[in-house]
């Protein structure tokens, strides 16, 4: 999962979990839009692959957040799924980012 996120230009800032099945990722130098994670779920979505945006494990309530959403590029990706579906799921994102440069 890691090495996929990082071929497919996803910044990956510790590439050792210490725990659960999950990877917390920056979408920082995709192109355009898809830097953002919410843009990026729907596109992804189009592909039937799931992300989930970071700003939905801020626990601070909406009224304390700053203007701008500290998370809005990060996302977290499961690598729960056997290792085909995860393969899948890196080169469908592959593919939304090609369509997007």
């Amino acid at each position: 999962m890691i090495d996929g996120l990082q071929s497919i230009g996803i910044r990956v800032p510790d590439p050792q979990p210490l725990g659960t099945f999950y990877v917390w990722a920056s979408l920082e130098n995709l192109p355009g839009k898809l830097s953002d994670a919410d843009y990026f779920f729907h596109e992804c979505l189009k592909k039937k692959v799931i992300t989930v945006p970071g700003h939905f494990f801020d626990v601070r309530p909406y009224r304390n957040r700053p203007t701008k959403e500290p998370y809005s590029h990060w996302v977290r990706f499961s690598y729960g799924p056997n290792r085909r579906t995860v393969a899948t799921a890196l080169s469908r994102m592959a593919e939304v980012i090609r369509e997007h440069r």
